[in-house]
């Protein structure tokens, strides 16, 4: 694909950003005398990755170098926490590319530089965030959009940076956008012939602008809700405390599958992580399977932060 060279500078999970290509999801800013940037360049890969790649290897992992490789898109590479470098394929899909960029890159920014990321939505309830996460295909897309067409305002959709201020956790914004498969769009009424869709890892996925209902300030982190889906006959909702909370968190963190490749914990994540658990409510919503039950997690879960704001 032809590639021009730009500058633009953008502000997303708390990370200040200098980018070779233009990245139109991302919040722009005007400030260009960045500290501690991140650059995102384009980049010809050298010879031992290009080997390694036609010697059937995609990915290497460590703590300053990650490189992967996804077919027909581009070759990635991610270093020292402040560098992302990309090669692309010839004709990639200019929005895959980005989505590399923009998801996996920064997530292994993140976790080089320390940074704690949750994998999942984040919904703001009465001026508390509220991090919705899950495995893959649990509904957190799905219930943060419930929430958000609710008229709770939203940070982010799939990545939740947190940052400790005055031993308080608050939320970072991502970018203005969520990302929802073919069947949630159906049920939340969307009509899918005006929105931009793309082929995900394992579905076709759309993209919605969502613009208005975003939040662009840090907001303190309240709760994480964990979605699963189990053998029940309806929606329940119920505390997980004491240390299996800190478990949720390590297991729930973005990108956590390539943490013990990358290093393992640090000493200063994992710090991060046990203020976290210290100062949040953690609840898991367990659904019926084969069930549109959104209204039905949206009802316990106001329930339960109304009981506790009554508390408090």
């Amino acid at each position: 694909m032809s590639f021009e060279k730009s500058e633009f500078y953008y502000r997303v999970y708390g990370l200040n950003v200098k980018s070779e290509i233009k990245i139109d999801e991302f919040v722009p800013t005007e400030n260009s005398n960045y500290e501690n940037v991140v650059s995102i360049k384009y980049s010809i890969m050298s010879e031992d990755i290009k080997e390694s790649i036609k010697n059937n290897k995609k990915a290497n992992f460590s703590k300053e170098e990650v490189w992967f490789y996804i077919d027909n898109v581009a070759t990635y590479r991610v270093t020292n926490g402040n560098l992302i470098e990309f090669e692309p394929c010839e004709n990639a899909d200019p929005y895959l590319l980005r989505v590399f960029l923009m998801c996996s890159c920064l997530g292994f920014i993140m976790i080089q530089r320390d940074i704690v990321a949750i994998h999942g939505g984040t919904i703001v309830i009465d001026n508390k965030a509220i991090i919705l996460t899950g495995n893959r295909g649990a509904g957190k897309s799905t219930l943060t959009t419930g929430l958000r067409l609710k008229g709770y305002p939203f940070i982010s959709d799939d990545v939740a940076a947190i940052e400790i201020k005055d031993n308080i956790p608050m939320v970072k914004h991502g970018f203005p956008y969520q990302k929802l498969c073919s069947s949630a769009m159906d049920k939340l009424g969307y009509d899918k012939e005006k929105y931009f869709s793309f082929m995900s890892d394992t579905e076709i996925k759309y993209l919605v602008n969502a613009h208005d209902d975003f939040i662009y300030e840090d907001t303190r982190l309240f709760a994480l809700c964990e979605l699963s889906v189990g053998d029940v006959e309806d929606v329940q909702i119920e505390e997980i405390k004491g240390s299996e909370k800190l478990n949720k968190l390590i297991s729930n963190r973005y990108r956590a599958e390539f943490v013990q490749a990358m290093g393992g914990i640090s000493p200063i994540a994992f710090k991060i992580l046990l203020q976290i658990a210290k100062n949040i409510k953690f609840y898991k919503i367990i659904r019926p399977n084969g069930q549109f039950t959104v209204d039905k997690q949206i009802e316990l879960l106001e329930e339960k932060i109304k009981i506790l704001q009554s508390i408090n």
